[in-house]
């Protein structure tokens, strides 16, 4: 019952966000932050997210904040320049720290700033954090048809939803890279 564009969009970026999830242990009313777009991975988290109980806060460039909205974030800040300025935003919104946080794209040191003492941050973009940093949590993506056909199982029944922006034939896949 899904397209195959749709089931293309799922595959690595829904189970990265699954296997992020579940490095910091999302699990309950915990209070998450999600720093990045929420086109793919960070969409399919805040959706997951939600879906498990947790209050999601995206922390998103400013284009991205109306997609946060409709896929269900409680509060939505947007991204500043300044990681500082930004993290004090992010506390102002929630009263204090976020138990946990997940870095997609932008500054580390926001996920890292946002989260309470005690609280974990993991990150599925590019940066890598200091060694010294104990509440850093590695997430460790491991690919497989359970966790995809669970996913497509969720987006087929209309509680996960694969965005697609645009659809190119295999002859044109190199234009858009």
């Amino acid at each position: 019952g899904v397209d195959l564009a749709h089931v293309a969009a799922v595959g690595l970026a829904g189970i990265t966000a699954l296997d992020a999830l579940d490095a910091l242990a999302v699990g309950g009313l915990e209070i998450l932050v999600i720093h990045g777009p929420v086109t793919g991975t960070g969409g399919f988290a805040l959706e997951l997210a939600k879906a498990r109980g947790a209050v999601v806060a995206v922390v998103t460039p400013p284009r991205y904040a109306r997609l946060a909205w409709e896929r269900g974030a409680d509060f939505v800040i947007s991204e500043d320049a300044s990681a500082t300025n930004t993290i004090k935003r992010v506390r102002n919104a929630l009263g204090g720290y976020s138990d946990a946080a997940l870095h997609v794209a932008g500054d580390l040191a926001v996920a890292a700033g946002v989260v309470r003492p005690g609280g974990t941050f993991t990150s599925v973009g590019d940066a890598l954090p200091p060694l010294s940093v104990a509440d850093y949590v590695p997430t460790v993506v491991r690919p497989s048809g359970h966790k995809l056909a669970d996913l497509l199982f969720k987006v087929a029944a209309g509680r996960l939803h694969s965005r697609v922006r645009r659809s190119v034939s295999f002859d044109q896949v190199v234009a858009p890279h």
